[in-house]
This record gives C-alpha cells, sequence and structure tokens, in this order.
C-alpha cells in the first residue's frame, strides 16, 4: 500500500521540468493543489459527507454505498499520489485533515444507527484524539510527523470493519433472511475489528514516541 506521504519537497520539484509528466506539469502550476491524489480525496469527502446526510434523512441504502466509496477513496489517493509522483507536503496535510474530518461527521451517526458498536467507535475516536494530538505538537514546534506504515493500515482496517459491520445490519434492517452471509460478514468485522484496533494503537504510540524522540533531539 502506498502512502500519501511526502518530504518537504514536493515530488515535481526533485526532477529537471524538462521531465516531467503531465500531472507534474499541472500541480506545478497549481501549487500542488490539482493532483489526481487530491482530486480523489476531496470527491471522498464529497461523497462522505453526503452520505452522512442521507443516514441522517434515514436514507441508509444510498447513505451507506457513498460514505464505503468515500473510505475508499482515503486508500485510492495515495496510490495514484506515488504513481504519479505528485507527492507533496500539501496532499499528505489534505489527506490528514479529510480522513479526520470525515470521521468526526460520520462515525457518531454510524454508532447512533446501530452500525457499529459503541466501543469500537470509542477506541477508533481516541485513536484519532491521540493522533491529532501528537500532530498539533509537532506542527506547533516545527516537527515532522507522517503516516506510518501501521497508520495507513489500521485506516483500511478500520474502513473494513465498518463495511463489514454495515452491510450486515442493511441485511438486517432489509428483513432479508440470510444468516449464513449475515454470520460471514460478522465474522469478517470482528477480524477487521481486533486487527485495526492492534494497528491503531501501534500507530498512535509510534506518532507519540516519534514526537517525544524529535523534542528530546532537539
Amino acid at each position: 500500500m502506498n502512502l500519501h506521504r511526502s518530504d518537504k519537497t514536493p515530488d515535481w520539484d526533485k526532477i529537471p521540468e524538462n521531465e516531467y509528466n503531465v500531472w507534474q506539469k499541472i500541480a506545478k502550476k497549481t501549487n500542488g493543489i490539482v493532483t489526481p491524489g487530491n482530486m480523489v480525496t476531496l470527491t471522498g469527502a464529497a461523497l462522505v459527507i453526503s452520505g452522512a446526510s442521507d443516514l441522517r434523512n434515514n436514507k441508509d441504502g444510498r447513505g451507506f454505498t457513498k460514505l464505503a466509496i468515500g473510505r475508499a477513496a482515503d486508500t485510492l489517493d495515495g496510490f495514484l499520489a506515488d504513481k504519479t509522483s505528485t507527492k507533496s507536503p500539501l496532499g499528505e496535510s489534505l489527506d490528514a485533515f479529510v480522513d479526520s474530518a470525515e470521521t468526526i461527521t460520520f462515525l457518531p451517526l454510524m454508532i447512533k444507527k446501530d452500525y457499529l458498536p459503541l466501543r469500537t467507535g470509542i477506541i477508533y475516536g481516541m485513536h484519532k484524539a491521540i493522533n491529532a494530538g501528537a500532530t498539533a505538537i509537532a506542527k506547533r514546534d516545527g516537527l515532522e510527523l507522517h503516516t506510518s506504515w501501521a497508520g495507513k493500515r489500521a485506516e483500511a482496517s478500520r474502513n473494513f470493519t465498518i463495511c463489514f459491520y454495515g452491510l450486515s445490519k442493511l441485511i438486517e434492517n432489509t428483513k432479508i433472511d440470510n444468516k449464513p452471509l449475515q454470520k460471514t460478514l460478522r465474522f469478517g468485522a470482528k477480524s477487521m475489528e481486533y486487527t485495526s484496533i492492534a494497528l491503531g494503537s501501534l500507530a498512535s504510540a509510534q506518532y507519540v514516541l516519534d514526537v517525544i524522540n524529535q523534542k528530546n533531539i532537539d
């Protein structure tokens, strides 16, 4: 899995302009705003916001579909940024901000409508709060803090957890008698839930330790 991760220099500023691909040319002209990764990030955010609105209006099937596609964009944006060589500090910051904003938008709704267990939502929220705190301290003190291997995979497994729990609940709400499918989805949700909690805890610990270590060096 490719990370939407960059150092202080955008990819296109690391090579001569005559070697730019078409996306790097566009990124350069727009100061890193228009890139494939950023477009997918913002499209995903729009879908999540729209899906959350549908859920509030009890249009659960349509809302959950939008949420699932929007969260899938969280994985695709980094892949596209890497493949088009358009990773940048702006793209990385946008990805992290949108991810946190999306979580705040849909997580309470998923819990309220019983699409996600309360305990799971609380743990996910705690991880996000720790990560946000570490990021805020790093920004304040001029430290570098990047998405980690564990962090990106934790986010992917969270998305699978939410999708599996959500699909199981949707089937239950439609009164479709398909217990084997529900059982399979629940098993997948539980497996992904435990994986996401383990990886999320590791990622949060890494972020905090990274900040502490950099401050000690300074």
